[in-house]
C-alpha cells in the first residue's frame, strides 16, 4: 500500500565515472540528506563517492541473481526475472533506505547500477511515501572510456557499450516523470547556475537557499581540476562509425538538457536503444559466456592453491610447535630436533614450490584476461560489420535506382562482350568499351555495397547463441556446436527453474498445422517453441510427437500451453513421426518443422503469402541459415543421378542470387509448408524410405507429379542448427546411398527427362525447368533507350 507522498527522493542517474559523485555531494551540501554509512574514498575518487555501501551491495546481489554484473552491457529484462526475486529485492532496498536515511524529508540516492532497473526503485520509494525526481548526469563517452580504462583496464569498446546501456535505459525508464538532464562539464565550470537549474527542474526551491558556509563548502568541493580526462579524445580500437554513432547519442542527450520532453529526440534514442538491444543479444552473449567460463576456471585453480597453502601453513605451525617443545628438553633429544629442523626445511621448500604455483596461477589469470580482451575485440568486429551493413543499406535506400542501374548495365555489357557471346567481334568490342565506361568499381560505390552486404550476419543465430562469423573468430565447427548446445541448455535450465510458461495460440480453425517430431535436445525445442510463441499473424496449431525422449523434454512440455501432445513409447524416427502427427491435423496447410530450427519474425506469414499467390503451388520452403550465419541452402537441386545439392551452401544470404522467389526441385524438411489437404492426399511420407533420408525429396517429386509446384520464398527465413551425430556417420552415408537407389528407381523417367547431370549448368538448375528449356537473359531497364531498341532484335537471337 502506498503512503501519502510527504517526502522527496532525488535519484541521481548516470554512467560510472560520469560525475555522479560530484552531483550527489552538491545536492547534499544544498540540503539533501546523504546516507549514514558512506562508501570510503579511494585513490580514483579522493573526494568520496557519496553513496551507500549497503545500497551498492544490495544492487550487486540483485544483478547477480538476474545473471548480470556491474560491467555487463547486455539488456536486463526485468520481465524475465522471477517475481519472487524482484519482491525480495524491493523489501531489502526499503530496509536499507530506512536504516540509511531515517525520517529525513529530502534524500539523495546515487549508484550507477540503478540505471539498469529504475522501475524497481520507483515502486519501492513510492510505497514508502517518497515523491521521486530524477537528475541525469551526462558526461562525454570518450572521457568516461578513458577514466574506466585507467581505473579498471577496460577496453574502449566495452566502456562505450556500457555507457550506451546506462544512459539509454535510464532515459527510457524516466520518460514522462519529473527529471532534469545536466552536464558534468557545465557543473564543474559553473556550479551555481547548475544548482539553480536543479531547483527549477526538480521543483525543489529550497536547494538554492543556502548560507555562506554552505556556499564556501561547495566552492571548495567543486573545481575544474576534477576533470582528469579530456572530452572528445579519440577512442583507440573503436571504429570511426561507432564513434560517430556514440557522438550522435551524446548530442541527443544534450538536447534533453534544454527540452527533456522532445518527441523527435525520443524516437532517435529509441532507435539507438533497439540497436543496442539487438547487438547485446548475440555479441554480448558470446563475450560474457567466454568470460564466465574463464573466471570459473580461474576461481577453481585459486581455491585449490589456497587450500594447499593452508595445509602447508598448518604443517609449518605444527613443526614450529614441536621445535619449541624439543628445545626445552635435555640434550639427548637434540638429534630429534635436528630431524625436525630438516622437516621444517623441507616444508619451507614446499612452501616455495607453492609460491611458484601461485605465480603460475597468476600468469594463467593474466592469460585469461587476454582471452577476455580477445572476446571483446570479436564483439567489436561484429559491431563494425553491423555498422558497415547499416551504412550500405542507408546508401541503398538513398539512391537504389542509381546503384542497381549501374550494376545491371555493367553486368549486361560485360556478358555481351565476353568470349562466349555469339555477337560479332566488332559489336563485342564496342560493348567492352561501354562496359569500361560504366564500371561501378571506378566509384567504389558498388564495391562498398557488395562488401558491406557480404558482412551481414543473420540476427537470430546470434540472438540465440551470441555467435559471430566463424572465420572472424577462428572457432572450429565442433566448438561452435558445443557453444550452441551449452547456451541452449543454460536457457532451458533457467526456464525450468522459473515460473515462466510458453503459451501458444488456441484456435478452433487453424490455417496452419505445425508438426514437431522430438527426440531429446530439449534446449533446442525450447528455442523453437519460443519462436512459435512470437508468431501472431497466422492462426495455427502445434502437434508435438515425442519419440520417447529421455532428457528434460517432458518437464519442458509440462510448461507449454495449447499443444497437441502425442507421446510415443518407442523412437519412430522423423519419417514415421511426421506420419503419426499428420493423423492429428485438424485442418489448414501442414508445416514440417525441425525442433532444432527457429523461425525469424515474418517467416510464417511470408511462406503463407507465397502459397496463396497461386493455386498451382503445392509446397513452399525458404532460406535455411546455419549457426555461423551462412546458408545451409536456398532451395535444393536434384541431379539426374538422384544426388542432391543444397544451393548456396556456405554463401551469404544477402547475395542477390538468393533473394527472389522461384520454383525449385525441392526444399528441406527442416521447414516445408505443404498445401492444405495435399500431404494427406499423397499419403504422407513414403515408408519405403524408412528410417530416414530422401523422404522430403521424394515428397516434392510426388507434389510436382500431382501438378503442383515447389516454391522457394526468400523472406521465409529459418535458423537451423544441423547437429548431426558424428558417431553414426558411416551408417548415415550407407542409408543415404540405399535410399538414393530407391529414389532413382521410383523416379527414373522424371530424372532422365527433367534434370541435368551433376553440377552441369548450376546457375540455371537453381530455377526449376530453366536448365531443361534453355538459357535466359534477364534485362532490367529503368527507361527505354535507342541502344535498347537497336539491340532488341539481336538480343532475342541470343536467348
Amino acid at each position: 500500500m502506498k503512503l501519502a507522498m510527504t517526502k522527496t527522493c532525488i535519484l541521481v542517474l548516470g554512467m560510472h565515472r560520469s560525475g555522479t559523485s560530484a552531483f550527489t555531494r552538491l545536492l547534499n551540501l544544498a540540503g539533501a540528506e546523504s546516507p549514514k554509512n558512506l562508501m570510503e574514498a579511494k585513490p580514483d575518487n579522493v573526494r568520496g563517492f557519496w553513496e551507500s555501501e549497503a545500497v551498492c551491495g544490495v544492487n550487486d546481489a540483485f544483478l547477480a541473481r538476474c545473471g548480470s554484473r556491474w560491467d555487463d552491457w547486455r539488456k536486463l529484462d526485468l520481465e524475465r526475472c522471477p517475481p519472487a526475486v524482484v519482491a525480495e529485492f524491493e523489501n531489502r532496498i526499503a530496509d536499507v533506505i530506512r536504516q540509511e536515511f531515517g525520517d529525513a524529508e529530502t534524500i539523495v540516492i546515487k549508484d550507477p547500477r540503478v540505471c539498469r532497473f529504475v522501475p524497481v526503485y520507483v515502486r519501492t520509494l513510492e510505497r514508502m511515501g517518497y515523491r521521486v525526481v530524477f537528475l541525469h548526469a551526462l558526461r562525454h563517452p570518450s572521457a568516461v572510456a578513458a577514466s574506466l580504462g585507467k581505473r579498471d583496464n577496460m577496453a574502449p569498446m566495452q566502456a562505450c557499450l556500457l555507457w550506451m546501456r546506462h544512459q539509454l535505459d535510464a532515459e527510457r525508464a524516466t520518460r514522462g516523470l519529473q527529471r532534469g538532464f545536466f552536464s558534468y562539464e557545465a557543473l564543474v565550470q559553473d556550479w551555481r547556475a547548475s544548482v539553480e537549474r536543479f531547483a527549477s527542474a526538480l521543483s525543489l526551491p529550497s536547494l538554492g537557499q543556502k548560507d555562506e558556509a554552505a556556499l564556501a563548502q561547495m566552492d571548495a568541493f567543486l573545481s575544474p581540476d576534477l576533470q582528469h580526462h579530456v572530452t572528445g579524445a579519440p577512442l583507440p580500437g573503436v571504429p570511426d562509425e561507432v564513434s560517430a554513432q556514440i557522438d550522435s547519442i551524446s548530442r541527443l542527450l544534450e538536447r534533453l538538457c534544454s527540452d527533456p520532453s522532445d518527441a523527435t529526440t525520443f524516437a532517435d534514442l529509441d532507435s539507438a536503444r533497439h540497436f543496442l538491444d539487438s547487438l547485446s543479444s548475440w555479441a554480448g552473449e558470446a563475450q560474457y559466456a567466454t568470460l564466465a567460463a574463464l573466471e570459473q576456471t580461474h576461481s577453481e585453480q585459486l581455491a585449490e592453491a589456497r587450500a594447499q597453502a593452508r595445509a602447508l601453513n598448518d604443517q609449518l605451525a605444527e613443526a614450529n610447535a614441536q621445535g619449541r617443545t624439543l628445545n626445552a628438553q635435555p640434550a639427548e633429544v637434540k638429534s630429534q630436533t635436528r630431524a625436525l629442523n630438516d622437516q621444517l626445511a623441507e616444508a619451507k621448500a614446499q612452501a616455495q614450490a607453492l609460491h611458484a604455483q601461485l605465480a603460475e596461477a597468476k600468469a594463467q589469470a593474466q592469460a585469461m584476461e587476454v582471452k577476455v580482451r580477445e572476446a571483446e575485440d570479436q564483439a567489436q568486429s561484429a559491431l563494425h560489420a553491423a555498422r558497415e551493413v547499416t551504412e550500405a543499406l542507408r546508401l541503398a535506400r538513398k539512391r537504389p535506382h542509381v546503384i542497381l542501374g549501374q550494376l545491371v548495365k555493367f553486368r549486361v555489357l560485360r556478358t555481351l562482350s565476353s568470349k562466349s557471346s555469339p555477337l560479332p567481334s566488332r559489336m563485342k568490342s564496342r560493348f567492352a568499351r561501354s562496359a569500361g565506361k560504366v564500371d561501378p568499381g571506378r566509384t567504389g560505390l558498388a564495391a562498398q555495397l557488395d562488401q558491406s552486404s557480404r558482412s551481414l550476419l543473420p540476427p537470430i543465430s546470434q540472438v540465440m547463441t551470441g555467435a559471430v562469423e566463424r572465420d572472424a573468430i577462428n572457432v572450429s565447427p565442433e566448438d561452435l556446436k558445443t557453444a550452441f548446445r551449452a547456451g541452449a541448455q543454460r536457457q532451458l535450465d533457467a526456464f525450468l527453474k522459473s515460473d515462466d510458461r510458453i503459451t501458444l495460440p488456441r484456435t478452433a480453425e487453424p490455417k496452419v498445422s505445425i508438426i514437431l517430431v522430438l527426440w531429446n535436445q530439449a534446449g533446442f525445442t525450447l528455442n523453437c517453441l519460443r519462436s512459435l510463441e512470437m508468431e501472431s499473424s497466422v492462426p495455427f496449431e502445434v502437434i508435438v510427437v515425442d519419440n520417447g525422449s529421455t532428457d528434460q523434454t517432458a518437464e519442458l512440455l509440462a510448461k507449454v500451453d495449447n499443444v497437441v501432445y502425442l507421446p510415443q513409447t518407442e523412437n519412430l524416427g522423423f519419417l514415421r513421426g511426421v506420419n503419426r502427427g499428420l493423423e492429428a491435423v485438424r485442418g489448414g496447410h501442414v508445416l514440417l518443422l525441425n525442433n532444432d530450427a527457429t523461425l525469424r519474425p515474418g517467416c510464417l506469414s511470408a511462406a503463407i503469402e507465397a502459397m496463396d499467390s497461386g493455386t498451382d503451388i503445392g509446397a513452399v520452403g525458404g532460406p535455411i541459415i546455419l549457426p555461423d550465419g551462412r546458408l545451409q541452402e536456398a532451395g535444393s537441386i536434384i541431379w539426374q543421378d538422384g544426388s542432391c545439392l543444397g544451393y548456396g551452401r556456405g554463401d551469404n544470404l544477402a547475395d542477390g542470387q538468393y533473394n527472389f522467389r522461384r520454383e525449385v526441385d525441392y526444399c528441406s524438411g527442416a521447414f516445408l509448408l505443404i498445401r492444405e489437404g495435399l500431404f494427406q492426399e499423397l499419403g504422407g511420407f513414403d515408408t519405403d524410405f524408412i528410417p530416414a533420408y530422401y523422404e522430403e525429396t521424394d515428397l516434392c517429386m510426388r507434389i510436382r507429379r500431382a501438378g503442383k509446384k515447389v516454391i522457394f520464398e526468400p523472406r521465409a527465413i529459418v535458423d537451423h542448427f544441423e547437429f548431426a551425430s558424428s558417431e553414426k556417420r558411416e551408417q548415415a552415408l550407407e542409408m543415404q546411398r540405399t535410399n538414393q537407389r530407391k529414389f532413382v528407381e521410383k523416379h527414373a523417367k522424371e530424372l532422365r527427362d527433367g534434370h541435368m547431370p551433376p553440377h552441369l549448368r548450376m546457375c540455371s538448375s537453381r530455377v526449376r525447368g530453366s536448365a531443361a528449356n534453355g538459357s535466359s537473359i534477364l534485362m532490367i531497364a529503368f527507361r527505354s533507350s535507342r541502344w535498347e531498341q537497336a539491340c532488341r532484335g539481336r538480343m532475342r537471337s541470343c536467348v
